[in-house]
């Protein structure tokens, strides 16, 4: 069985310092709260889905990581970096 990090070439896969750091995120519009409070490590050779409800923040989160929308409060940081 062949593996995303084996398959990429990457033998530190899951391991290391994180890719990107996500502390405390949060993006209101109006009164609604989008995203609350939102934690999120993610490392090279990973691979991860994001579930939930229609209206849960899903989309608002990774508009937020693309940088199309900028948070209410919290930190981004990639390799280290902190990064809007």
């Amino acid at each position: 069985m062949v593996n995303a990090a084996s398959a990429a070439g990457a033998t530190d896969a899951g391991t290391g310092p994180a890719a990107v750091s996500v502390r405390g995120l949060t993006k209101r519009y109006g009164d609604v709260v989008a995203c609350s409070a939102v934690d999120l490590e993610l490392r090279r050779g990973e691979i991860h889905g994001v579930l939930g409800e229609n209206g849960a923040g899903k989309s608002t989160l990774m508009k937020v990581l693309i940088g199309l929308v900028q948070p209410d409060a919290g930190t981004i940081h990639v390799d280290g970096e902190q990064v809007r």
